[in-house]
């Protein structure tokens, strides 16, 4: 059941901040994909997903699920988080270890990280929009896998 999101003097930036940082400790953290329309809305558009992934809801579910599967033990921590008015931008570091392919590279058993900056529109207490980046580079060079005359 969806909790309301609506606290008295407490403003939507406020809220918004809230809703983020319980989505990082319940989903992407605690893996709970049950929960994840409590904070978005099924009309959701994510605009960073990869070009075979579908940029909706079922695609963050399928996106997450193998991302999940490659790094079981990951910790997402949230770096710097500033939200204004429905918008909310954050930067935000990924850690643990690298255990099924990933972004085409078998298991390592490597401890890696990466950090994604992105903007989240909200609505009516939701994630409706996101926009962002990951630095799949940054995993790539940790499992040295890394297209040649890039930079380590």
């Amino acid at each position: 059941m969806r909790q309301s999101n609506q606290s008295p003097g407490i403003d939507e930036a406020e809220r918004n901040t809230a809703t983020y940082r319980r989505f990082v400790e319940e989903v992407l953290n605690g893996g709970d994909l049950d929960a994840v329309e409590e904070f978005i809305n099924p009309e959701f558009a994510d605009h960073s997903l990869p070009p075979e992934v579908t940029p909706d809801l079922d695609g963050f579910r399928a996106w997450y699920r193998e991302f999940r599967e490659a790094i079981p033990d990951q910790r997402w921590h949230v770096d710097v988080i500033f939200a204004r008015g429905e918008l909310l931008g954050r930067s935000q570091t990924v850690r643990g270890t690298h255990r099924a392919e990933l972004l085409g590279v078998g298991p390592t058993g490597r401890e890696v990280s990466a950090t994604e900056m992105g903007i989240v529109r909200f609505a009516e207490g939701r994630m409706v929009e996101f926009w962002g980046v990951f630095d799949e580079m940054a995993l790539l060079r940790q499992l040295d896998a890394a297209p040649a005359g890039t930079a380590a």
